[in-house]
Order: C-alpha cells, then structure tokens, then sequence
C-alpha cells in the first residue's frame, strides 16, 4: 500500500466516524456535533492531501503509477498536464471526491450556529463518502510491478485536450456536489 491509498482510507475512516457523530447528534445529543465535525475536517484534510499528491505525481511525471503512465507524457505542456487529474476515471473520481470534502467545509461552516448542522451532514457525509469509496477502489494510486515501469506515459486522451473538455468536469462536478 503506497501513501496516496492509505491517505484516502483514512479519509474514508475519518468520514465514517463524522457520520456516526453526526448521526447521534441528530437523535438528540447535540453534544456529539463538535468531534463530528472534527472527524469531517480530518476527512477533507485528507482527501485534499491525497488531491495534492496526485497532482505531484503528474506534475513530476512519476509513472510508476498506472494513473500517471495511462494519462500523461513528458511533451504535455504544464496546463494540460494539470488536467490529466481528471483525465480517466479513477481522478474523475478523486476530483469529485476533493469538491465533496471541501463542500462538506463550506457545509459545516455555514450551519455551524444552526440546529440542522446534524441533519443536513448526515446525508451529505453519506454522499461523500460514497464517492470517497468509490475512489479508493478506483485505485488513483495503484502502482506498476516495479519491472514495468516506463520512461515516459502514454498522454492524455485527445479530448480532454480541447479547451472545453478540459474544464467540463470540474464545471460538472461543482454542480453535483
């Protein structure tokens, strides 16, 4: 198991956690909101974490990753290297991941002098962390026998490399979130 994988696992503990807090607080013990909410900080702490190593591991061409090697190439210039994040499935779904956990901030600061705070994160926490789930088994950080390794990837599918195709999905996925 490399860093990134266990990063989003840990995201995905902390979420599990915040949603059993949560989930008490809202059958009235009001006291559980403040460790619910700390356990959701964790969980977009970590998922922003595992976003910034990914994007490191593209930015420095580290192909020891499948994600890394299916996606990029060394002639890729700076931008389109930035939105091979998404490029395939497997970041398409951390980047969905990463909005959901910075939503869930935006979430807890608006509604943190409100009684509904439990109530609105609960279900929500439930859909990010089913996303978050998702990610982790799509594998963004799956890596390649050690043997296999190339020198330089594959590039980036020429769609995404049209303007438009490449802020789609993170114009989409805002909107989900």
């Amino acid at each position: 198991m490399n860093v990134g994988h266990f990063v989003l696992a840990l995201a995905l503990i902390n979420g599990l956690a915040a949603l059993g807090f949560y989930g008490y607080a809202a059958m009235r013990a009001p006291e559980y909101v403040r460790p619910a909410r700390l356990f959701a900080i964790s969980m977009t702490i970590f998922v922003v974490f595992a976003s910034a190593l990914q994007w490191v591991n593209i930015m420095t061409h580290q192909f020891q990753f499948e994600y890394v090697r299916n996606f990029t190439d060394r002639a890729l210039p700076r931008l389109l290297l930035f939105t091979t994040f998404w490029g395939g499935q497997a970041g398409s779904f951390l980047l969905w991941a990463l909005m959901c956990a910075l939503f869930t901030l935006v979430l807890i600061w608006g509604l943190r002098r409100s009684a509904w705070e439990p109530f609105v994160l609960t279900p929500y926490l439930l859909v990010a962390l089913c996303v978050t789930g998702i990610t982790l088994a799509a594998g963004p950080f799956k890596m390649l026998p050690a043997g296999e390794v190339p020198a330089d990837g594959n590039g980036l599918n020429p769609l995404p490399q049209n303007y438009w195709m490449a802020i789609h999905p993170p114009i989409l996925f805002t909107g989900f979130t």
